[in-house]
């Protein structure tokens, strides 16, 4: 069974999820980005990483209509960096045992 989510508790959501990072819809074709500001018919978000392959040749913003929303989370991104001791760290790197 499909629910709709009326236009202005869709709004509602949307505004509280401003300044927030996001990924819109799934799959290969979803935007994750900050969310920048959100309008009646449409919302704008500010990619994450702009040095991402993918992202290079993508506008430094991307204006997406609501009425393509067919999902939306707010995403919890760990930090890149960090510094110990005055030194930088990077995450521990995954192997595999191929």
């Amino acid at each position: 069974m499909e629910h709709q989510i009326s236009a202005p508790s869709l709004l509602h959501i949307l505004h509280s999820l401003i300044g927030k990072v996001v990924r819109i819809n799934k799959g290969p074709e979803s935007i994750l980005g900050k969310l920048v500001a959100v309008r009646s018919n449409y919302v704008v978000v500010e990619p994450v990483d702009r040095k991402h392959p993918r992202l290079e040749d993508k506008p430094p913003f991307i204006f997406y209509q609501i009425h393509h929303i067919k999902s939306i989370e707010e995403e919890k991104l760990p930090p890149l960096r960090t510094k110990v001791h005055g030194k930088k760290r990077r995450p521990a790197k995954r192997t595999t045992g191929c």
